[in-house]
C-alpha cells in the first residue's frame, strides 16, 4: 500500500532524528509513493492472469457461436441456390418446349 504524503512526512520526522536525515530518506524510497509505484505480487500477478483468461475462454466461445452461425447460414445458402437453380432449369425447359 503506498503511504500518503502526510504519512511520509509523519514517519519522516518521526525517524530523522533517530537515524539521520539522509538515511531516514533513503528509508522512504523504499515505500511506494504513488499506488503506481507498487510492486508487482504474485497474487496480483495470478489475479490478473485468471481474468484474461476467462476473457479469452469467453472470446473463444463467442467465435465457436460465430462460426456455428456461419454454417448454418452457408447450409440454407446452398438450398437456396439448389432450389433457385432447380427452379430455372425448370422455366427453361417449358420456355424451351
Amino acid at each position: 500500500m503506498a503511504l500518503t504524503t502526510r504519512q511520509r512526512t509523519t514517519l519522516y520526522t518521526a525517524i530523522a532524528d533517530a537515524i539521520g536525515t539522509e538515511e531516514a530518506g533513503l528509508l522512504l524510497d523504499q515505500f511506494p509513493a504513488r499506488e503506481g509505484d507498487e510492486l508487482i505480487t504474485r497474487d496480483h500477478l495470478a489475479t490478473g492472469l485468471a481474468e484474461v483468461r476467462t476473457e479469452i475462454a469467453e472470446v473463444r466461445t463467442e467465435i465457436a457461436g460465430v462460426r456455428t452461425e456461419i454454417a448454418r447460414m452457408e447450409n440454407r445458402l446452398y438450398v437456396a441456390m439448389v432450389s433457385i437453380s432447380v427452379v430455372a432449369i425448370g422455366v427453361v425447359t417449358a420456355l424451351t418446349r
